[in-house]
C-alpha cells in the first residue's frame, strides 16, 4: 500500500477513431473520481504512454483492466515505484498532434518505446520526464486535449485537426 507511480507504454491494436478517444477520456475521469487514481496518457497512432499516482493496490486494479482492454497491445510497465506525494493534479489525456511540436513529438515515442527493449528503467524515467512535460503543456492550454462532453480537440498550434 501508500501512494505509488506507474507508467506503462502500449501499441494500440488498431488506430482509434475520434469517439473512441472522447470514451477514453471519460474513463479516465471516471475512474480518477472512483478511485483516486490520477493519470496522463498520451496517444498517438503508434504508442499509447500513461503515467498513473495512487494507492498500489489501486494501481494494481487499474492496471488489470487496461491489461484486458482489447484496445492494447504489448502493454510493458515501465516504472512502478513509491512516490511521497503527487504532481497530478487533474486527470488529463492528450492526442499527439499531427505536427511535430516542442513538447513531444513521434520520434522522442519512438526513442523511449527502442530504448524500453534494452533498458526498462532508462525508458520509464524517460517516459516519466515526457508525460510530466506534456502535462504542464497541457496545463497551460497548449497542447491537443480532449474532455469528456468536448466537441473536439485542439493541437499545440491552435487548429482543430485531429491526429
Amino acid at each position: 500500500m501508500g501512494l505509488h507511480t506507474l507508467v506503462f507504454m502500449s501499441n494500440p491494436r488498431r488506430p482509434l477513431e475520434e469517439h473512441e478517444l472522447k470514451a477514453i477520456a471519460c474513463e479516465i475521469h471516471e475512474r480518477a473520481a472512483k478511485v483516486n487514481v490520477k493519470s496522463v496518457l498520451l496517444y498517438s497512432p503508434e504508442y499509447i504512454f500513461e503515467v498513473l499516482e495512487g494507492d498500489s493496490d489501486d494501481l494494481d486494479r487499474v492496471l488489470g483492466r487496461i491489461s484486458r482492454d482489447e484496445r492494447h497491445g504489448n502493454i510493458q510497465v515501465l516504472l512502478y515505484r513509491p512516490i511521497e506525494s503527487r504532481w497530478i493534479t487533474d486527470t488529463s489525456m492528450g492526442v499527439l498532434p499531427s505536427q511535430p511540436n516542442k513538447v513531444v513529438n513521434r520520434e522522442s515515442l519512438t526513442m523511449i518505446a527502442d530504448t524500453a527493449l534494452q533498458n526498462t528503467e532508462r525508458a520509464g524515467e524517460a517516459a516519466l520526464g515526457m508525460l510530466t512535460e506534456f502535462y504542464h503543456a497541457m496545463s497551460s492550454g497548449a497542447p491537443c486535449i480532449i474532455e469528456p462532453g468536448s466537441s473536439g480537440a485542439q493541437d499545440l498550434t491552435g487548429s482543430n485537426e485531429h491526429a
